[in-house]
């Protein structure tokens, strides 16, 4: 009887410690995901905070200079005179292209002139869908979502067949509408998932792109800029010989 009594005594000691161990095992996680949130908030504030003060950095600067007068030209220009750091001014200005409303037709005809017809085609493909897509998660992160809340109605009017079939919606909407800065608004808006965006924009901007590069290739060949480039090449040839 006493044997059994402390039998009973130790199982329910044990019980107890299990139970506490494991309480305080289910404590860790919640330790964990508590910290890990509060990073992903101290991150996500820190991004917001940079595009803000970035935003007014550039707001003020607008203010106090103007819009720049920005064309293929001096795009080119810039991108010949930075040398190996030209790329980098093309990615830069292609990908902000969007979110400062900078034409981006403009940085397509400079890719064209500066790396030809196939490899600013390639290009292009590659930096118009990154340029819309930073405008896009721009607009989400600042306030598209509470924006959204707003004005949702007009924006599920405008765009009836979003929740059926993103992808194709973009797909539409960017072949019909090409480059223009109000689509990244509008579907940042709305209740698209960032990945439906991306492969729809990607998917609708190879058409136009496509059509646009072939005809800015007739363009410049026929304002003289390609000549004017093959004539500065074969300058610079004759003069290192």
């Amino acid at each position: 009887m006493v044997a059994s009594k402390t039998d009973g005594a130790q199982a329910a000691g044990t019980s107890a410690n299990t139970a506490t161990n494991t309480t305080a095992i289910k404590k860790k996680p919640t330790t964990t995901s508590a910290s890990q949130k509060l990073r992903s908030t101290i991150i996500q504030f820190t991004c917001v905070a940079l595009v803000v003060s970035g935003i007014t950095l550039l707001v003020n600067a607008v203010a106090h200079h103007g819009i720049p007068d920005i064309d293929p030209q001096k795009v080119h220009k810039a991108i010949k005179k930075a040398g190996y750091l030209g790329i980098v001014i093309y990615i830069l200005g292609f990908g902000l292209a969007e979110l400062l409303h900078l034409p981006g037709l403009v940085f397509v005809t400079a890719g064209v002139m500066c790396w030809g017809h196939f490899n600013g085609w390639m290009l292009a493909l590659c930096m118009a869908p990154l340029s819309c897509t930073i405008s896009f998660l721009v607009v989400r992160r600042v306030g598209g979502q509470a924006l959204a809340d707003v004005q949702f109605t007009i924006v599920k009017r405008m765009m009836s067949h979003l929740d059926d079939r993103p992808v194709l919606t973009v797909v539409g909407l960017r072949t019909v509408f090409f480059l223009a800065p109000a689509i990244n608004y509008i579907l940042a808006l709305s209740t698209i998932r960032a990945r439906d965006f991306v492969l729809g924009t990607a998917l609708g901007l190879v058409l136009p792109l496509t059509v646009a590069v072939y005809f800015i290739d007739n363009l410049i060949n026929y304002m003289g800029w390609g000549r004017e480039r093959n004539v500065g090449d074969a300058q610079g040839g004759v003069s290192g010989v």
